[in-house]
C-alpha cells in the first residue's frame, strides 16, 4: 500500500526544508509522509528509511507509549509542546522539544506537524547549573560548621564573669 502525499505537502517541503528545526509531517494513522534534512540529521537515519514508516517503528515501547499519549492529549487540544529524548541511529539520544500541531487539509484528512528543537545545550546548561549550586551548598554548610566552631572558640576563650560572693570575687 503506497503513502498518499497530498499536494499541499508538495508545496510546502520547500519551506520545511530551510528550517533549521527538525520537522515530520505524518498521516492520521501516524505514518511519516515527509521529513527535512534537519530531522535526517538529527537522528541519523536517511528519509528514505523514514518516510512511509510509522513514527513508532523508530521508539522502544516505552518511548512509543509516551508519544502514544503525548498524541492523543495533542488530539484533544489540537497542539501539544513537551520534552522527549529522540533516538539516533547509533543508539544515543537527543535531548528535544517536540511541538506538535493537528492540522486538517482541504479535504478533510488529518496531518500532524512535528517540530523538533535540539535543546543539548541547555542540558549541558542545567546539569552545569545544578553542579554548581550543590558545591555552593556544600560549601555553605562547611562554612555554618567553621562558623560554628569559631563561635565555640571564642565562648571557651572569653573572660569568665566574676561575680561577688559573700565580699570575695570568684
Amino acid at each position: 500500500m503506497g503513502i498518499h502525499r497530498p499536494e499541499w505537502l508538495e508545496q510546502v517541503e520547500g519551506v520545511l526544508e530551510i528550517l533549521n528545526e527538525g520537522v515530520i509531517v505524518s498521516d492520521d494513522g501516524a505514518r511519516i509522509l515527509s521529513v527535512n534534512p534537519r530531522f535526517e540529521g538529527m537522528i541519523g537515519i536517511p528519509r528514505a528509511e523514514i518516510v512511509g514508516k510509522e513514527a513508532y517503528h523508530f521508539y522502544s515501547p516505552e518511548e512509543a507509549d509516551v508519544i502514544a499519549k503525548q498524541k492523543e492529549r495533542g488530539m484533544r487540544q489540537g497542539h501539544n509542546r513537551f520534552e522527549f529524548v529522540l533516538p539516533k541511529k547509533d543508539g544515543s539520544r537527543l535531548p528535544v522539544i517536540i511541538s506538535s500541531r493537528a492540522m486538517n487539509s482541504p479535504d478533510g484528512r488529518q496531518f500532524g506537524v512535528v517540530t523538533f528543537t535540539e535543546i543539548s545545550e541547555q542540558k549541558r546548561a542545567e546539569e552545569q547549573l545544578r553542579k554548581a549550586n550543590k558545591q555552593l551548598e556544600e560549601r555553605q554548610k562547611e562554612m555554618e560548621g567553621e562558623l560554628a566552631l569559631v563561635a565555640r572558640v571564642q565562648e571557651s576563650l572569653a573572660p569568665k564573669s566574676r561575680t561577688l560572693e559573700a565580699g570575695t570575687w570568684t
